[in-house]
């Protein structure tokens, strides 16, 4: 495969007049619109990270730009747009052939302070960096690279990783949190939203966590620190352990069920039913409508 590159690469370089044995290619690209009525803004890029930065103007505008740097290589790098009544669209296009080395190419958005409505966001191996917005609906899908959203207040909320981590800090969803993540961990702190995750070979932590939870892991843990004196919890994990921490005077409703995984309350609880086994435990703890359900394969359950 190598060999078969490598000769690929002399070709390109022998036969392409924008080929250099090593080379560096700047990028300097820039499109702007006005936004009048329109009600949704999308971003797509493909190997440069995303970066927002708030403006006092009424247009949005993209800088693509960056330095790539390789051998034996050829780079086309375009900044695609488009602008109808109900919707802007912003496209970073990067494609190289050769032997690449190193890029530090952006897509640096610049956006009203006062736009409130939709956000769509597409990446491939490109981080994505957001703060201090509230919109209507906020959805992001990447693949190879990391999330980190700070200071967010969006009605409803959806983010799907593949390859990369999330981070959330201070996040307010009025309604539904979609957290879907593939190969990568999932870390909040101060949320309040209505969540439902599902994770595949990653963690989830959550710190200060208000809302009603329900969620999955495959071959990743489950640790929440509630901060909500109401909440619902439907949890599942296989081969991940599930912790919770509440607060000391916290009152709910609980049914665990493990294969082979150890249960333990760090609470007073009284039996409901008979289950009160060594895999399958069912109680209450004071009088409440809070309830956790958790079913574990092989992982261990806390809650203290």
């Amino acid at each position: 495969m190598f060999v078969f590159s490598l000769i690929g690469a002399v070709i390109t370089y022998a036969t392409n007049e924008k080929a250099s044995f090593y080379d560096s290619f700047e990028i300097n690209k820039e499109q702007s619109y006005v936004i009048e009525e329109q009600k949704q803004i999308n971003i797509k890029s493909t190997s440069a990270d995303i970066r927002f930065f708030l403006t006092e103007n009424d247009e949005i505008k993209v800088k693509y730009h960056g330095e790539i740097k390789c051998m034996f290589c050829t780079v086309d790098a375009e900044l695609q747009s488009s602008n109808t009544d109900d919707k802007i669209e912003f496209n970073a296009k990067f494609k190289n052939f050769g032997m690449f080395f190193k890029s530090n190419v952006k897509m640096d958005v610049y956006l009203p302070n006062d736009y409130s409505h939709d956000l769509v966001l597409n990446g491939v191996s490109s981080d994505i960096n957001m703060e201090n917005l509230t919109l209507n609906n906020l959805s992001i899908e990447t693949v190879s690279g990391d999330i980190h959203l700070k200071d967010i207040t969006v009605y409803e909320h959806h983010v799907k990783s593949v390859s990369g981590d999330i981070s959330l800090r201070n996040i307010v969803v009025e309604t539904d949190l979609s957290l879907k993540s593939v190969s990568g961990d999932i870390e909040g702190d101060n949320i309040t939203a209505s969540l439902n995750f599902d994770t595949s070979s990653g963690d989830i932590e959550l710190t200060n966590f208000a809302g009603d939870i329900t969620g999955e892991t495959v071959s990743g843990d489950i640790d929440l620190h509630n901060s909500a004196s109401e909440f619902k919890m439907d949890l599942s994990s296989i081969s991940g352990e599930v912790y919770i921490d509440l607060s000391n005077d916290s009152n709910f409703n609980f049914i665990i069920k493990t294969v082979s995984g150890d249960i333990t309350i760090k609470f007073d609880y009284l039996v409901n039913s008979s289950a009160n086994k060594e895999h399958h435990k069912e109680g209450k703890v004071g009088e409440s409508n809070n309830m956790i359900n958790i079913n574990t394969t092989s992982g261990d359950v806390r809650i203290s």
